[in-house]
């Protein structure tokens, strides 16, 4: 690790939300993990923040890796500090109110309820005191990648990025993981919590992981080191993207349909995985989404708890085994057997009839 001078900067509130709006502040790095704060009544932590600087009370400093080429044009990138830099701006956009904090009160015993408030609704005085708010942020010129990490590591109290995080933060095509990661798809598929930890972006990783390289595993040991080498070309992105264009329509004709146990099964983070294989070949060779569907109600329709009518695809659905290269590689040889023979089925009919 190299040496780093720290700098720093005291900026008020309102010189954030002035840099932002400029485009002068990023959130958007590898190793910073989502927003996740709420303003609710059980968690209110954004509320008791914006509290906390209508009090006077101290803030914690922030730490930026400063990124710039030319020194005219820097980017201070948040390392640490993305919950309370994000709030104090949301607030200031009047985008959130306070909620369930206790009742101020100054040194002429006058006392304040905000909770209902927004920022532009508080008196004036307030308003004041949150914009001219002094933080503390400490900057770090053009930190190497793995320094970064280290340092996020040490301010979270010794803990580590988790697995995806690690691998979109070496991934040379993070960029792209993340476009893919924000497709409507994964808002039908996934939660909150899951998409605020990155559930969705390790979807993408592994979905071209199985379309486009040889070495197909799910295993960390061998998706970081891909991650690493390979970048995601635009065609491949197109590819992707298209894929997930048609999962939300078949899943869209399941709800319709009320197949919720279907609807739970294929949206399990494996199986749709497993079935972007099978909708690569539906776009690429025009097969109708209604025989698709057609389908997937007759190999993931059954009368027990089993995930579909194979017994051998549900032994190796299960478990660490499950995402093995030769585990992969064998549900997938299952699933284009089963939808072939299925498709030349459906294409005899078809000529019977003609």
């Amino acid at each position: 690790m190299k040496i780093y001078e720290r700098k720093n900067f005291p900026r008020t509130a309102n010189d954030l939300k002035t840099m932002y709006k400029k485009g002068v502040l990023s959130f958007d790095n590898a190793v910073q993990r989502s927003f996740v704060w709420k303003n609710t009544k059980k968690d209110n932590r954004m509320s008791m923040l914006i509290d906390s600087m209508m009090r006077g009370f101290p803030i914690p400093a922030m730490y930026c890796n400063c990124l710039f080429e030319d020194a005219k044009n820097k980017v201070y990138d948040f390392l640490d500090g993305k919950q309370r830099t994000t709030t104090i701006i949301k607030f200031l956009n009047d985008e959130f109110e306070l909620v369930n904090i206790p009742i101020l009160e100054d040194d002429e015993d006058n006392r304040y309820d905000f909770n209902g408030l927004t920022f532009s609704q508080l008196p004036e005085q307030f308003q004041d005191t949150i914009k001219t708010y002094s933080l503390t942020v400490y900057y770090y010129d053009n930190m190497d990648q793995e320094d970064a990490e280290e340092m996020f590591r040490r301010l979270n109290n010794g803990k580590s990025l988790t697995a995806i995080e690690l691998s979109r933060a070496n991934a040379v095509s993070k960029n792209v993981i993340s476009k893919l990661g924000k497709h409507e798809l994964f808002k039908k598929v996934l939660s909150e919590r899951s998409i605020t930890s990155y559930a969705n972006e390790d979807i993408v990783v592994k979905t071209w992981i199985e379309l486009f390289n040889d070495k197909k595993s799910f295993e960390t040991k061998d998706v970081r080191p891909q991650l690493k080498e390979c970048e995601i070309t635009e065609e491949q992105m197109i590819i992707i993207k298209n894929i997930y264009d048609v999962y939300l329509l078949l899943l869209e004709k399941i709800i319709n349909d009320k197949q919720t146990k279907i609807f739970k099964k294929i949206t399990n983070k494996l199986q749709l995985i497993s079935l972007c294989f099978i909708l690569k070949k539906v776009i690429e060779e025009n097969i109708e989404i209604e025989n698709l569907k057609e389908w997937i109600d007759n190999f993931f329709e059954t009368e027990n708890k089993e995930v579909s009518i194979n017994s051998r695809y549900n032994e190796i659905s299960k478990g660490r085994e499950a995402i093995r290269e030769k585990e992969v590689k064998e549900r997938l040889q299952i699933l284009e057997e089963n939808f072939n023979q299925y498709i030349e089925k459906i294409d005899s009919e078809e000529f019977i009839k003609l």
